[in-house]
């Protein structure tokens, strides 16, 4: 396993990119690109989302189309 990155912190903006046309996937941090962590991915998938506790947002945005989660209480 290799380096990737810095770790996350409290209040970071996470982003995702998966390029199905490079078959690559990478990760960005408050907006700044963290270059590609993963290559050679093609197939199907299925995204998926994992949070620690309450107080964390998703927000999905596919090809300029956001997809915001509800607030969980």
């Amino acid at each position: 396993m290799k380096n990737y990155g810095q770790p996350f912190a409290e209040g970071d903006i996470i982003g995702i990119t998966l390029d199905l046309t490079h078959g690559t996937l990478s990760f960005a941090r408050n907006g700044q690109s963290l270059g590609v962590a993963f290559d050679n991915l093609f197939g199907e998938f299925c995204p998926a989302v994992s949070l620690y506790d309450g107080h964390q947002v998703v927000e999905i945005v596919l090809d300029s189309v956001r997809c915001s989660a509800p607030a969980v209480a």
